[in-house]
């Protein structure tokens, strides 16, 4: 998994650290100012994110359409931009005070910088669908980390993923088994 590999990288949201179940609360939150009382699931909130993500992947910042979006479905007054600045501003105390590091993430999160890199020399270690098929969209290895927040996908990144972990207890075992 690691042989040859000059650059890893790690993806942040739920596969470092904690913090997917946290983006569907932000949006909650962020849903409850634009207007909606309503409690709204979970995995609604993240399937409509995951959606326009994907939709408006090519756009210059697929956040701020993702925020008209939201702006249009809930009938708010605010344009995209406001409303992206809406959710970083409630996003900010979640970031500071909720999210946890996953086990042993935290002193594994270095990216390795080299010149001349080619693509064979790189593994991507993600945990959501969306970030996977960026991944092997550019053509790179990807370990898939087992996060409970993409269980409704699991078929489909299973399918895709060059490595399936369970937690980073067993990359650092891949490592070290291969360093030996």
């Amino acid at each position: 998994m690691f042989k040859g590999k000059k650059v890893i990288i790690f993806d942040m949201d739920g596969t470092l650290i904690d913090s997917m179940g946290i983006w569907n609360e932000i949006d909650r939150q962020l849903i409850k100012k634009l207007g909606n009382n309503e409690k709204i699931e979970e995995n609604i909130i993240q399937k409509q994110r995951d959606f326009a993500l994907r939709e408006y992947s090519k756009e210059k910042n697929p956040y701020v359409k993702y925020c008209e979006l939201l702006g249009k479905q809930y009938e708010s007054n605010l344009n995209g931009e406001e409303i992206l600045n809406l959710r970083y501003k409630i996003s900010e105390d979640y970031l500071k005070n909720v999210i946890d590091y996953k086990p042993n993430a935290e002193i594994y999160s270095k990216i390795i910088n080299e010149q001349n890199v080619i693509k064979d020399e790189c593994l991507i270690f993600e945990d959501s669908l969306i970030g996977l098929e960026a991944a092997k969209n550019a053509g790179i290895e990807c370990a898939v980390v087992y996060d409970k927040y993409s269980d409704e996908d699991r078929e489909k990144i299973n399918a895709i993923a060059d490595y399936k972990l369970n937690n980073f207890n067993e990359a650092i075992k891949k490592l070290n088994e291969e360093v030996e």
